[in-house]
């Protein structure tokens, strides 16, 4: 249990990259041991092999009830689909891929995914940009397209790669930024 609540976090740490809280998860493992202690020194077998049982179960519960939610909060398909309906909340959309593909994206995004698997594909992909439409790729590949995007076409989001060391990129045009000429007009009274 001990091993279990300081071996978790670091691991989390090093494939994740992120601090979790799955030290939790040991916890009812230490607790079931101080116990099948305190009955095994009373020669209570049968309270043994209950505290025992009882720990597993818990700590099961905690690993598959808790820790599951909280690595499952890291997927890239998740974040990013999140930031592509925040630009995008009402209208269809155009997501395509290169060098990263999980099929979470396509339940997360509902529209079809554009794999690509050429650097010319991506290239065309990103010389044919219209207002809705969004890459996703790789901090690596993104220096070779980056003379293909248009200029305002910029990093909506990034996140390390789910249990990989590589960093992905959401690519689009950010459309929080309102950037239409001609928006702005000067006040004018009705006493000029």
């Amino acid at each position: 249990g001990v091993g279990v609540s300081i071996a978790l976090p670091l691991v989390a740490q090093r494939l994740l990259g992120e601090v979790t809280t799955l030290a939790v998860v040991g916890l009812p493992l230490v607790a079931g041991s101080g116990l099948c202690f305190w009955f095994s020194a009373r020669s209570q077998r049968d309270r043994v092999a209950m505290a025992f049982a009882a720990s597993a179960v818990a700590s099961m519960l905690l690993l598959y009830g808790f820790g599951a939610v909280e690595v499952g909060r890291l997927q890239t398909s998740r974040t990013f689909a999140a930031a592509v309906h925040q630009q995008s909340p009402t209208g269809p959309v155009t997501v395509g891929t290169y060098g990263y593909w999980r099929p979470s994206l396509v339940y997360y995004l509902r529209p079809q995914v554009n794999l690509m698997y050429t650097e010319d594909q991506a290239h065309d992909f990103c010389r044919q940009w219209s207002a809705d439409k969004y890459l996703i790729t790789t901090a690596d590949l993104y220096a070779r397209l980056a003379p293909s995007l248009p200029s305002d076409v910029s990093v909506l989001a990034r996140q390390r790669w789910f249990l990989r060391a590589d960093e992905l990129l959401l690519l689009g045009r950010d459309k929080s930024v309102d950037t239409r000429m001609g928006a702005l007009r000067w006040p004018t009274s009705s006493n000029h």
